[in-house]
């Protein structure tokens, strides 16, 4: 987020200048915390960090800077330096974020986010009637579906789980997850 008292000029002249990363707060990052960003937080995510971006349903990315890259043809990616002027929210500070790293992450009108943990040998019943989507952090099993369809995952997999899907999984393995529900 942007630093308090930020205002949308100041932000615009820093975009001209190229001194945008001055105008944010940086955030030391641990493994496992969850940041949440309410939509309109300008934001950018530093290097060597490998992440999970669940973001409010949209279509759009408004880019400001690129941190000088170009592509192979040595061409910039278009940046939508207006657009993003009228969609960040000035008034919210990047000092104000809520940061957590167990239980119920995010509870907003457009997703939840769980953290959850199984031990070796547990199981758990899928079946929610809600879409959700199950991003593993670490450990592996398997998914046995009602239809006696088995689906292996293991860390860094991401599962797409139907509303109307029934099954349970099976952890062979110490395992963190997290479950985005829509």
């Amino acid at each position: 987020g942007l630093k308090k008292g930020i205002t949308k000029e100041q932000f615009a002249e820093a975009i001209e200048k190229g001194t945008v990363a001055e105008t944010l707060v940086k955030v030391p990052v641990e493994a496992s915390q969850c940041h949440f960003l309410p939509a309109g937080t300008a934001h950018a995510i530093g290097p060597g960090l490998l992440i999970a971006e669940i973001q409010t349903p949209s279509d759009t990315t408004y880019r400001v800077f690129d941190w000088n890259r170009v592509d192979d043809a040595g061409k910039a990616r278009e940046l939508h330096i207006e657009e993003a002027l009228e969609s960040i929210h000035f008034d919210q500070s990047g000092d104000d974020l809520f940061v957590t790293t167990i239980g119920l992450l995010v509870d907003c009108e457009y997703f939840t986010i769980d953290k959850g943990h199984q031990g070796e040998n547990c199981e758990l019943l899928l079946a929610s009637g809600k879409m959700k989507t199950l991003i593993m952090l670490s450990g592996y099993g398997t998914i046995l579906g009602t239809e006696g369809d088995i689906v292996e995952f293991s860390a860094g997999d991401c599962l797409l789980i139907p509303a109307a899907y029934g099954g349970a999984m099976h952890f062979a393995a110490d395992t963190e997850y997290l479950t985005v529900t829509f």
